[in-house]
């Protein structure tokens, strides 16, 4: 669904028949989305917070994502790409690797092979 402006179209259009049929219709109230690149609400004040949110694997590919979608940058460009942010997100990826490979092999004997 699209929102028009239908006084705009009323002044284009001179057929009765298709101006009845515009009238007819029912109207939505919608109000304009307004989304600002500087907004107050695009980072986060708290260092500490935004240190802990590091931590948080999904914020690594959430951060990169809007850095390509919306600001059209790399991922690795500009304020929301610490320098640090992809040494945490390799070390996470390593340790669960490891824990990973460390767990098959403790239980690899009770581990039924379904295949």
């Amino acid at each position: 669904m699209r929102l028009i402006d239908v006084d705009k179209l009323k002044d284009i259009i001179s057929d009765t028949w298709v101006l009845d049929r515009i009238d007819e219709q029912p109207t939505v109230d919608a109000v304009p989305v307004v989304r600002c690149k500087d907004c107050k609400y695009t980072t986060i004040d708290n260092d500490v917070i935004r240190y802990i949110l590091l931590f948080n694997p999904m914020t690594y590919f959430c951060n990169g994502y809007r850095k390509a979608l919306l600001y059209h940058q790399w991922y690795f460009e500009g304020f929301y790409r610490p320098d640090y942010e992809n040494l945490i997100f390799v070390a996470e990826f390593v340790l669960v690797v490891l824990l990973g490979f460390f767990n098959y092999n403790r239980l690899k004997k009770r581990l039924p092979d379904v295949l």
